[in-house]
């Protein structure tokens, strides 16, 4: 059973002239099992810094960081989707994510079987053989959520994986990761500068200020899914979050 536990988070980088820029002043959050969660903040106030804190990849921090029930980090595997998908273009669609499961020590002969499990998980089955280059963005970011699941995480960490999409390819591929994520259902922490994003995938939203950046408060959203994005009570609670980010 996955949990992420942030309190008190802080983080500064060092300038090149020597000056120090305070990123993260107090970042405190919580995700349950299962739990889909959304950290929604201003663009540059440091939600990638968090996510790339919880992977491992930022280690000088202060503040505490349990990831799982028993504190203990090497107990979880954590997949994560980026901004834009980072395939390799000279591999195909199913060697993308053979690759992801060879880098995680899975058997030889269960990765393609796992491979494509996941392509069909997302549509792509009769893709397989496709080079990202042929591909569009929308199906790009679609192998870039398969490639993150296909190593089976606990805790899934999404950085605004749609800020680069059109509004309607954006709006399809919310609708088809709440689907993944409801036969799945793993731990979710999904940043994004987009209110109405945020309110139609999250349980939770923890609001966050602009840099230094700190926990202004959370938002339950307490709507049954599957969620109309055209549903009256959905635009009233993404009123409600931007008055309370002072919108």
């Amino acid at each position: 059973m996955a949990n992420i536990i942030v309190e008190d988070l802080h983080k500064s980088f060092i300038k090149e002239d020597g000056g120090i820029v305070e990123v993260l002043n107090g970042v405190t959050f919580t995700t349950n099992h299962e739990e889909f969660v959304c950290l929604l903040g201003p663009s540059g106030c440091g939600k990638s810094t968090i996510l790339n804190i919880i992977i491992g990849l930022i280690t000088d921090y202060s503040g505490k960081l349990i990831l799982s029930e028993e504190g203990l980090n090497q107990k979880v595997r954590i997949g994560y989707v980026f901004q834009t998908p980072r395939l390799l273009n000279w591999k195909t669609l199913k060697d993308n994510i053979v690759f992801a499961l060879e880098a995680t020590g899975v058997q030889e002969e269960q990765r393609g079987k796992i491979a494509e499990e996941y392509l069909n998980l997302i549509g792509l089955a009769d893709s397989a053989g496709k080079y990202p280059l042929f591909c569009s963005e929308g199906e790009k970011a679609r192998v870039g959520i398969a490639r993150a699941l296909a190593i089976e995480p606990d805790i899934l960490l999404m950085d605004e994986p749609f800020s680069h999409l059109d509004e309607i390819t954006a709006r399809r591929l919310r609708i088809e990761l709440l689907k993944i994520w409801s036969k799945k259902r793993k731990t979710v922490v999904f940043v994004t500068h987009n209110a109405l994003e945020a309110v139609y995938l999250a349980d939770r939203i923890y609001i966050l200020s602009q840099k230094p950046t700190t926990t202004i408060e959370q938002v339950q959203i307490d709507l049954k899914r599957p969620r109309i994005l055209e549903d009256i009570r959905l635009l009233e609670y993404q009123k409600e979050v931007l008055r309370r980010m002072g919108i």
